[in-house]
């Protein structure tokens, strides 16, 4: 899970205007794929995933 997608868990988002609040990988572009800007959890686990299936 991403430092975002456990604030919007806990209840703030990433507009919080506090400045101890970190949004890293809240976007990542999805490279070498299509490049599409993509919710950042989400590209992070499909990689993982194509990874882990090589090894099996």
């Amino acid at each position: 899970m991403t430092h975002c997608e456990a604030a919007l868990i806990d209840g703030y988002g990433p507009y919080s205007t506090d400045p101890q609040t970190r949004w890293d990988l809240w976007y990542i572009r999805d490279s070498p794929g299509d490049g599409v800007m993509r919710h950042g959890g989400l590209v992070l686990r499909g990689k993982a995933l194509w990874y882990y299936s090589r090894l099996n």
